[in-house]
């Protein structure tokens, strides 16, 4: 499982050098509000087309991790382009392009762990809660943050992130390969198209509130991780050396968030956690709205775990604990395409315009959006007090206790 925890760390350690950067770097090259809205809806398109295709791919018995290795170099390629662009189009289309290649690369992932997962526990070896694996992926996003830090301190540009992104893009491609064999033994015989089977497990409640509700979040985060950077920058006035370690005080809280996953939700229910999250989303992005200041905008990053536990840890094990080995690669890939990618396409649209208004304004219609989702959590979303007839990928702490609904059938 080193090999797991590694790809993790690796993963989100590209995710981590550019994304506290790419908005402030958009705006550095003379883009406003909205056009960097338009960017970022642009490349939500690209995961509403990439990330079934390639988990089809994974799951049609093809190898993930050389899918993966791949992807991994493509995206290196673009990443490493980037700095040399400096106008709207060219800018949109490699962004586009990197998306494309990389939107696949958490579903993918996620489904590799879970198959890891449930060949060791059929083998009757011990398994590893996805939590305490994800947790590496939020290290990782810590990382890379403190070496541009430096770097930007000694004078170098925020174009740095770029290079920095596509180096540990390379050694997560080289990593993916020495990952164990997600595949079963043995085909399936069962009949039928992966992805089908899988959307129309999602299309089942509970599953179909979860990605409802998972929907309208994605919608109001996306203004959130689009010009929270430049909310800083231009709103709270601050020095642009001080993105990367701001962004990193929540990542660092993150991790108590992450690591405490299980103990919540066999305290609490899944239902719980997840609008005890969304509340206090709510209030924190509700907080910059109203208050502009270095203290709000810092003080609250301690509360950016609770965001994460919803939007990134929840989604992953709910939906296997609903899936088939047949389609463990292709539910995670119909999520990310129909509810990240729709979700982000939506908020990007709707925010672009907004923030170009007002940057506060846009995060009092994300804290708006939050505290409906939390109302719908509440109201519609149910636990199933049984088992999972089949496919159960861990027996251990959280995965034990969510989504106890029976499996459908493929």
């Amino acid at each position: 499982m080193r090999a797991v925890r590694l790809q993790y760390l690796l993963t989100f350690a590209v995710l981590g050098s550019y994304t506290p950067f790419a908005p402030f770097y958009f705006d550095q090259q003379h883009l406003n509000a909205t056009l960097i809205g338009y960017i970022m809806a642009a490349a939500s398109v690209a995961v509403v087309m990439s990330p079934v295709l390639i988990t089809l791919l994974a799951d049609s018995h093809l190898d993930a991790r050389r899918l993966m290795a791949v992807l991994f170099v493509l995206g290196a390629a673009g990443l490493a382009a980037m700095p040399a662009l400096h106008t709207f189009w060219p800018i949109l289309l490699l962004w586009v392009f990197y998306n494309v290649t990389s939107v696949s690369l958490a579903p993918l992932q996620d489904g590799i762990n879970f198959s890891i997962q449930e060949r060791r526990r059929s083998e009757g070896k011990s398994t590893e809660p996805y939590h305490r694996v994800r947790v590496w992926g939020t290290v990782g996003y810590i990382l890379p943050c403190i070496a541009i830090y430096i770097a930007m301190r000694h004078g170098m540009p925020v174009g740095v992130s770029w290079a920095v992104a596509a180096g540990f893009s390379v050694l997560a491609a080289v990593n993916a390969l020495s990952l164990p064999d997600p595949r079963a033994s043995a085909v399936p015989t069962a009949s039928g198209l992966p992805t089908v089977a899988a959307a129309r497990a999602l299309l089942r409640p509970p599953l179909l509130v979860f990605c409802l509700a998972l929907f309208l979040l994605q919608m109001a985060s996306a203004p959130y991780y689009a010009y929270y950077s430049i909310y800083l920058t231009r709103q709270v006035h601050l020095d642009p050396q001080w993105i990367g370690p701001i962004n990193n005080i929540g990542p660092i809280f993150e991790i108590l968030f992450v690591l405490g996953f299980g103990r919540f939700v066999r305290l609490f229910g899944l239902r719980w956690v997840l609008a005890g999250g969304l509340l206090l989303t709510a209030v924190r992005v509700g907080m910059l709205a109203l208050w502009p200041t270095p203290a709000v905008a810092i003080g609250t990053q301690v509360m950016h775990g609770a965001l994460v536990l919803v939007l990134q840890v929840a989604p992953p094990v709910f939906l296997n604990r609903h899936a088939g080995d047949r389609w463990r690669h292709s539910i995670q890939g119909i999520y990310t395409m129909l509810v990240i990618g729709g979700g982000r396409i939506v908020g990007n649209l709707v925010g672009g315009p907004i923030a170009r208004h007002s940057l506060t304004a846009v995060f009092g219609f994300s804290a708006i959006v939050v505290a409906v989702v939390a109302a719908l959590v509440l109201v519609a979303f149910v636990e199933a007090d049984h088992e999972p007839a089949e496919n159960v990928s861990s027996a251990e702490e959280v995965e034990s206790t969510m989504a106890q609904t029976a499996a459908p059938e493929a």
